[in-house]
């Protein structure tokens, strides 16, 4: 019922509401009784509180939506700081791997590819859809070594298992390709 009054008031306005309502209030046969609840009502502000209600519920989700977006830049920024310090930390670790194999001679690392070739023919079928994986834990295990090593003077055969893994990892992945450029021939 109130529902419909609020619906009929903003349809018609409110002066035409206020005659209707003192129109009825003076036929009644009752004194005062519901019209006058209305018209008492229509004259204290009806209609505005409604707006008002509005109002709030519309500057509450204003609040709410500033508030995500706070938190989303938050967000983002803390994923940006965490993506810089990773990029870093990939950086210090190419640049030791780098230093490690600069320290490596030629037939050294020679040596190391054929061997690595070798086992990586062995080990293709097995390895197939993993090389990204294996790289990375080689990586991984060559920078902590490398670091370590230099702290603690670490046997030379640990380092050159490392760099092993590391060329036999790149040259899965490249054998990889090898075997399915063949088998597209």
């Amino acid at each position: 019922m109130l529902a419909s009054i609020d619906t009929y008031l903003k349809t018609h306005g409110k002066s035409y509401v206020a005659a209707e309502l003192e129109y009825a209030t003076h036929n009644s046969t009752k004194n005062g009784g519901f019209p006058a609840f209305l018209k008492r009502s229509l004259e204290n502000g009806w209609g505005t509180e409604d707006l008002k209600v509005r109002q709030a519920a519309q500057k509450e989700q204003r609040i709410l939506e500033r508030r995500q977006k706070e938190r989303d830049l938050e967000a983002l920024r803390a994923e940006q700081e965490l993506l810089a310090d990773i990029e870093k930390w990939d950086r210090k670790i190419d640049q030791k791997v780098q230093e490690t194999l600069e320290c490596i001679s030629p037939t050294e690392l020679n040596r190391f590819k054929t061997d690595a070739w070798e086992q990586a023919e062995k080990k293709t079928p097995s390895l197939k859809g993993q090389t990204s994986q294996v790289l990375a834990a080689a990586k991984e295990k060559l920078s902590t070594l490398v670091m370590t090593a230099k702290y603690s003077k670490l046997a030379d055969a640990d380092l050159k298992e490392a760099i092993e893994t590391i060329e036999r990892a790149a040259e899965v992945k490249k054998g990889a390709k090898v075997i399915r450029l063949r088998k597209k021939a």
